[in-house]
């Protein structure tokens, strides 16, 4: 985001060395200032030297002041000694303008792949600068022309700086930005490395940062050097290509050449990338005859290290093909790299390496067979274009292809050469749910007994698919999560959102806290995802309850809650709700009716909230006679469910007159 600096930022600017002008967008820096900067830099290229500089110099630096400091060092490094005023922009008010627009507006048109400057755009550019006479940075030319700076990107105004910078260029460029240092002139003959001048010639030279002209006569690699220029001879490429898998640090040292500042390595990279052998060749004394030695014997190496990987991946036909290549090699006169130090460092063994040479077809036997069988499982697998799994080509087998493959080389088979079938496959996300279920699963603790409890003793809890939406008008789902006290029917949270995720599960767990529950209450919901996740179960432990759930596709386990939802759905007229605004208005609306409005009949014709007073108003005699009371009823809801489950079991058959076992009435 672009900053933009306070009055008290810019009276505590104004008192730094070098700094002249500062107004809320931008910082005007002193020209000899910021030269005499850069050859502190210079000498080490870094943010911090940048820093010390001005400590160094009285000012008392604060972290706000990293941006223009940030903006210094990126100047030194893109556009080097500074030739002209410098600027920093902390930002502008003009607003943010796409690529798109830009060509819209006739400023950049698209060439094939690449966005260019317009020609009348450049036109208009070039003649306000050369007015300017340099006054004015390439920034305040763009800015002036009614555009941001920032718009056409670091790499484009790089480019356009040189395109203004040179006079009589009347042609179309790239405006990707260049590298510091280039490689030029570059033909059968010479390689020559330039780089930008700068005032600093003199104190490099006296610190041996670069060569004087005696040490650069004395390399017979370099042909000639001047200001910011270094010419490499063709016998130095012709030989130094032959090590290109190093570093170009690495390259240099091999030659002697350490001093070359790492400025150049970029451009003496690319160089010996693009460099193409002549027959020129050079003698070597002897530093650069043991460099060059050590180096090889580094780079053979790393050269059999890579190899040793790929051996170990070839067939049998290519394994033979190198082992006959290393038999052709020529001998080593000094033994260090005989035949067999070769074959350990490529993991190749005696008996192999022998067997390879003398036999014809040593290894290619297993490799035909493991062909022949892939192509007979193929076979059957594409046999009449009918679905075949692993058993099944299996037992194909014998009479298509007339031999047999075992099954577990088969699947394997089947595997490794993309022959997948959906037949009869594990459901791996049915596997992944079953085992998630069985590591997060609870035990049903209530068993049915909803009302054997004290009040605030229990909560149950479930979620509820809401359709909304007026007729004639497409329907829209919401889901409410809701939860009650069974004992007292009170409507502890009712939630509705447009998603059935955790957010919802955590959202109703949150308004429960409104009607708190004893500290060891049980938790009973179902079995649904919301509540097995261990995020969900670490809330529920810390609020202090015991998490109980229902058994697997057994809605009477959590009857009440259920039966909460089927009230709503009867009494609520939530489809005529146009927004989930306005379900969820409608909602809040029903909480309260439900808990201080709605009598309860099988609860003394009182409504939750005064049934739950009522309880808690019970003396310990008075509220075991209501346990006693309801456990009676318990028992004959157990009982009629049994005879419930029997009369249906004999209507479909799956139980006899005379069977008198009771069971499963309990499994309903």
């Amino acid at each position: 985001m672009a900053h933009t600096y306070t009055n008290e930022e810019i009276e505590r600017l104004k008192q730094f060395p070098g700094i002249l002008t500062v107004t809320p967008r931008r910082i005007v820096f002193d020209l000899e200032f910021r030269r005499a900067l850069y050859e502190e830099w210079y000498l080490n290229p870094s943010k911090e030297t940048i820093m010390d500089s001005f400590i160094a110099k009285g000012a008392q630096l604060q972290a706000s002041d990293d941006r223009f400091i940030t903006n210094l060092h990126r100047a030194f490094v893109q556009k080097g000694y500074p030739m002209q005023q410098m600027i920093y922009h902390g930002g502008d008010e003009m607003p943010h303008k796409t690529e798109e627009e830009l060509i819209e507006e006739g400023v950049l048109y698209r060439s094939f792949e690449q966005v260019r400057f317009t020609q009348d755009y450049l036109d208009m550019l070039k003649k306000a600068y050369w007015e300017a006479n340099g006054k004015k940075s390439v920034e305040e030319i763009v800015l002036e022309s009614g555009y941001a700076p920032r718009d056409f990107g670091k790499y484009r105004l790089q480019g356009l700086r040189k395109r203004l910078e040179k006079k009589d260029d009347k042609t179309e460029g790239t405006e990707r930005a260049e590298e510091p240092v280039k490689i030029v002139n570059i033909d059968k003959n010479t390689g020559t490395v330039i780089r930008r001048k700068s005032g600093m010639e003199d104190k490099q030279r006296s610190m041996g940062l670069i060569w004087t002209k005696t040490k650069i006569e004395e390399s017979p690699f370099i042909r000639k050097a001047g200001t910011g220029c270094y010419e490499l001879t063709e016998a130095f490429l012709n030989d130094a290509v032959h090590f290109r898998g190093l570093p170009v640090a690495d390259i240099l040292s091999i030659y002697c050449l350490d001093a070359i500042p790492s400025s150049y390595y970029d451009s003496v990279d690319k160089c010996l990338r693009t460099w193409k052998t002549t027959g020129e060749v050079v003698t070597f004394d002897l530093p650069v005859a043991v460099n060059r030695f050590v180096a090889m014997r580094r780079l053979l190496e790393q050269t059999l290290a890579e190899a040793k990987d790929k051996i170990q991946l070839m067939t049998p036909p290519e394994k033979k093909a190198a082992c006959e290549m290393i038999d052709k090699l020529p001998r080593d006169a000094a033994g260090e790299y005989k035949t067999q130090t070769i074959r350990e460092k490529l993991g190749i063994s005696q008996t192999a390496y022998y067997k390879y040479l003398r036999r014809e077809r040593y290894g290619m036997v297993k490799a035909d067979k493991a062909l022949s069988d892939i192509e007979a499982v193929r076979k059957v697998f594409e046999y009449k274009g009918f679905k075949k799994g692993s058993r099944q080509i299996y037992m194909l087998m014998p009479k298509i292809v007339g031999r047999k493959i075992g099954l577990k080389k088969i699947r394997r088979i089947m595997q490794e050469n993309g022959m997948e079938s959906d037949i009869r496959t594990p459901n791996k996300q049915k596997r992944a749910m079953e085992k998630y279920l069985k590591e997060n699963r609870k035990p049903n603790l209530l068993d049915r007994r909803f009302r054997l409890f004290r009040p605030n003793q229990i909560r149950l809890t479930d979620v509820t698919y809401i359709d909304y939406g007026p007729k004639g008008k497409e329907k829209q789902r919401a889901y409410g999560s809701a939860s009650i006290d069974p004992v007292t029917g009170v409507l502890a949270a009712f939630v509705v959102m447009d998603r059935n995720d955790q957010r919802l599960a955590d959202a109703t767990l949150r308004e429960m806290d409104n009607f708190p529950c004893e500290y060891g209450g049980k938790f009973h919901s179902d079995q649904g995802t919301l509540y097995l996740t261990p995020e969900f179960q670490a809330k529920l432990a810390e609020r202090g309850f015991d998490q109980s759930m229902s058994r697997r596709a057994n809605c009477w386990d959590n009857a009440p809650q259920e039966s909460f939802f089927g009230h709503f759905k009867d009494e609520c007229d939530y489809a005529s709700c146009e927004t989930l605004e306005e379900l969820q208005a409608m909602i809040e609306g029903y909480k309260y009716y439900f808990n201080y409005e709605r009598g309860m009949w099988d609860h003394l014709k009182m409504t939750p909230v005064e049934y739950e007073s009522y309880l808690s108003s019970l003396s310990d005699e008075e509220f075991q006679k209501y346990l006693d009371a309801e456990e009676i009823r318990y028992r004959e809801m157990k009982a009629e469910s049994i005879k419930k489950a029997k009369a249906r079991a004999k209507d479909l058959g799956a139980m006899d007159d005379d069977d008198d076992d009771e069971g499963g009435g309990d499994d309903e």
